[in-house]
């Protein structure tokens, strides 16, 4: 699908998960492959290589640089979701998570997957 982000989120219910659902599924340009209920459901997921971008809640637990880099690896991007994303920035950059959104923006987060580069090995 050209021009179509396929999205996979995992948010471990987090009070966004709703919104950025309703936002993922509306929006024209994102297709929502998978709502994974933690870590080992994400990478199951992303490993099939359908997914180029995976919404994540920053304190995801076990959200690490390997997790990070093995989704990058497999041309998944990772945005990620806080309530302070100020807070929740340094350590995601860290572990290479491309952008952090606040939560309370959820509403925008279509528009910043749809923006991203497909393909995460073309930065490198």
């Amino acid at each position: 699908m050209p021009g179509v982000s396929v999205v996979l989120l995992v948010s471990s219910g987090a009070a966004w998960e709703s919104r950025a659902l309703t936002t993922l599924n509306e929006h024209p340009a994102t297709v929502l492959l998978k709502r994974c209920v933690d870590v080992a459901d994400l990478m199951a997921a992303a490993r099939t290589g359908q997914a180029d971008v995976a919404v994540v809640a920053t304190d995801l637990p076990g959200l690490d640089h390997g997790v990070v880099d093995d989704l990058l690896q497999h041309g998944v991007r990772v945005v990620g979701v806080a309530p302070d994303p100020d807070l929740a920035q340094p350590r995601a950059a860290r572990i290479g998570v491309a952008a952090v959104l606040a939560a309370d923006r959820v509403a925008e987060l279509a528009d910043l997957v749809a923006a991203l580069p497909a393909d995460p090995r073309s930065e490198e």
